[in-house]
Parts: C-alpha cells; sequence; structure tokens
C-alpha cells in the first residue's frame, strides 16, 4: 500500500527508528491512522492515488503522514524533509 513507504521512512529515518517501537507495540493505530487520513484528507488520497512522481505529492504525503503517525502515538516523530520548497 502506498503508506508503507511512507511508514518505512520514519521507521528508518537516519539508521534510527523513531516510531519503531511504537508501532510495533500498538500496530492497530498505525493501520487506523492510515484508514482516517485516507477517508478524511482528500489531499493526501489525490498524492497516492494520481502521482506518486511529483515533488510536491511526495512531500505532502509525507508531512501528513508524519502528522498522522504522531497525532495516533501522541508522539513526537521527526519530521520529513523532501527537497526544496516551492
Amino acid at each position: 500500500p502506498a503508506g508503507a513507504a511512507a511508514s518505512i521512512f520514519f521507521h528508518c529515518k537516519d539508521g534510527k527508528a523513531p516510531v519503531f517501537d511504537l508501532v510495533r507495540d500498538k500496530p492497530e493505530k498505525m493501520a487506523q491512522a492510515f484508514k482516517d487520513i485516507c477517508t478524511k484528507d482528500d489531499q493526501f488520497l489525490n498524492s497516492i492515488e494520481r502521482t506518486t512522481k511529483s515533488l510536491d505529492a511526495t512531500r505532502y504525503r509525507l508531512t501528513a503522514w508524519h502528522q498522522a503517525l504522531g497525532n495516533a502515538y501522541g508522539h513526537s516523530i521527526p519530521a520529513p524533509a523532501v527537497g526544496a520548497s516551492n
């Protein structure tokens, strides 16, 4: 699924595992966060259904998923940096 790549990014950022333990202990929270973001955020859904190649879509997808994971786990997760912002 499209959320898998973003999940891997947050699991392995800089050789560390900022959310690995959280997800391992409560994987249902990640699954629910993904379901919620796909049903409540049209821009996120468009970023995985229409294009996964544009920098803007990738930036939005990772940023939105970052926020969704942080909210789901009530935890500060390192923010993604994807290319230069226009």
